[in-house]
């Protein structure tokens, strides 16, 4: 390997890192952070409230298919009358 090839390597390896930086910086921004220790700290962040959210997007689940069953029966009283007014 020459001077010249080995030149042409970094010159490009450094080239390859500014441009995965470049796109970095777009992600970093969007996301809220700059450092890796700003990184860590919404991850955990992130990981304490995941669990809080589960359970409370479980209860939203739990309270819309509680009022589809009471639609639905609902519906099928109005439905009932109206076979009754019929008859």
């Amino acid at each position: 390997m020459t001077k010249e090839q080995a030149e042409r390597d970094m010159s490009k390896a450094e080239d390859q890192i500014k441009s995965r930086n470049k796109t970095l910086d777009s992600y970093r921004e969007k996301l809220g952070f700059h450092t890796e220790k700003e990184f860590q700290q919404m991850q955990r962040q992130h990981q304490t409230d995941y669990p809080s959210l589960l359970e409370k997007n479980r209860q939203i689940r739990g309270h819309i298919h509680q009022e589809r069953k009471v639609l639905e029966k609902a519906e099928i009283a109005h439905l009932n009358a109206f076979v009754r007014f019929i008859s």
